[in-house]
């Protein structure tokens, strides 16, 4: 399985470089597992954060995964736990 996340963060950051938000956030569901180096996982987090982007990462079955530091975490072990979680973070986001 092929999941590039840095690609992924940063094709995400250029987009958002041209909308005129207020607040922008980058939603990733993770297994942990990238396909990319941490090294360039952990940049294009950097850079999300350099751009005023926030970062929710959520982890199916896994601990914080590496390359996310500083951003909001939450771990699930059941995919039903995203319907609650979802609406939390609306809450917690707006």
């Amino acid at each position: 399985l092929h999941t590039p996340t840095a690609t992924a963060i940063n094709s995400c950051v250029e987009y958002f470089s041209r909308l005129n938000f207020s607040r922008k956030v980058i939603f990733i569901a993770t297994d942990g597992d990238p396909s990319e180096s941490i090294d360039d996982v952990c940049s294009a987090v950097k850079n999300a954060k350099k751009h005023g982007i926030d970062i929710v990462c959520v982890g199916y079955g896994i601990d914080k995964p590496l390359g996310f530091d500083g951003v909001y975490f939450k771990k699930i072990n059941d995919i039903s736990e995203l319907n609650s979680l979802y609406k939390d973070l609306i809450r917690s986001l707006v």
